[in-house]
């Protein structure tokens, strides 16, 4: 039997296993371009177990940035409800902005990105900054994610075969029906819009038409009442041979004014409610005016006097006095008031009134 004549000394030393065991360093990434530390955890595995997909730990500097680039946009992307990555629901509340696509820095993975070219190519694409995929916004808003889920719901991200993947996919026939049904959406809404533009304007068209039509009436009531000429007829039907002041004088304007000529066979505005209330509008604003006028005065006076009308009420007639900035004497009559009693008090309490 031989006997092994290694050193004792041997069987203390530390072994150095390279091959057979797995080491688990953390690697600590300091990145500018956000205020938080990423922690990257790199997993050193054995020469067999390596993939495209395992991380390069030889370029710290392309993975800080790429790393920095994408938790960068996860930020940004919190916010903007137009994401592709928030869904379905998302996708509705913005169908009339279509698809979301930014144009910044994408990422680099594996020596591959998304480039903004391809919205170019392909107007149904859109990309998503939380995740770093890509989406078909027809698709995410009618959820087809039984036919294509990568494009409906959880994103692509293969930038390596990445037209010949969007290629296939806007070949597909479930594609090409959500692609039509939103831009018939889209048209609809347009012809819609244009519809309530051209009714909004006729509408605004017409109420312009009645306005001008109505300061003709107020026009014609207003030469009336300061000429102190009557306005009703005896009879104001359309076989009245003379229908009274105002319907009169609205026919004879109306041979040279061809608002009047039209207006007045489809609105009126003629009614004797409404020749009340034009007529009322423009005493109080002859009063308001008036009122000024003697509060501005330095002198003035009041005159009251009372009579008896045939009804046997009591009436006073209430008249200003007063002079202006250059002493010229005014005399307004401000009307006719009724009056239950002749007393100083209760003529006091009229003039308040």
């Amino acid at each position: 039997m031989s006997i092994s004549k290694n050193p004792l000394t041997n069987y203390f030393k530390k072994k150095n296993i390279v091959d057979n065991v797995e080491e688990v360093h953390e690697v600590e990434i300091q990145s500018n371009s956000i205020e938080e530390t990423e922690a990257l955890h790199i997993k050193r595995l054995k020469p067999n177990e390596l993939t495209d997909s395992t991380i390069n730990t030889t370029d710290d500097t392309n993975t800080a940035s790429t790393i920095s680039l994408t938790a960068a946009s996860s930020i940004l992307s919190s916010s903007n409800e137009r994401d592709p990555c928030h869904g379905s629901t998302k996708a509705k509340d913005h169908i009339l902005l279509g698809p979301f696509q930014p144009k910044t820095n994408f990422p680099t993975v594996n020596g591959r990105r998304f480039r903004s070219e391809w919205y170019n190519t392909y107007q149904w694409l859109e990309y998503s900054l939380a995740s770093n995929r890509a989406f078909c916004f027809p698709c995410r808003l009618r959820n087809n994610c039984k036919y294509d889920d990568a494009f409906a719901n959880t994103g692509f991200s293969h930038w390596k075969n990445g037209r010949a993947r969007f290629n296939d996919h806007q070949a597909a026939n479930y594609h090409k029906e959500a692609f039509e049904i939103w831009k018939t959406g889209l048209q609809n809404y347009n012809n819609n819009t244009d519809v309530l533009k051209l009714i909004n304007q006729q509408h605004s068209k017409q109420a312009n038409e009645n306005r001008m039509y109505l300061k003709e009436i107020i026009r014609t009531i207003h030469l009336l009442a300061r000429q102190g000429i009557s306005f009703r007829g005896h009879r104001e039907n359309a076989d009245s041979k003379n229908k009274g002041n105002f319907l009169e004088l609205l026919e004879l304007r109306s041979n040279d004014n061809e608002l009047i000529k039209t207006k007045k066979e489809e609105i009126q505005f003629t009614d004797h409610k409404i020749q009340n209330e034009l007529v009322e509008l423009m005493s109080k604003q002859v009063t308001n005016h008036m009122v000024k006028e003697i509060q501005q005065a330095k002198y003035f006076s009041i005159m009251m006097d009372e009579t008896t009308d045939i009804s046997k009420l009591e009436q006073v007639s209430l008249v200003i006095r007063y002079t202006d900035d250059q002493y010229n004497v005014h005399e307004r009559f401000m009307g006719f008031q009724r009056t239950t009693a002749m007393t100083g008090e209760a003529l006091f309490n009229l003039l308040l009134e």
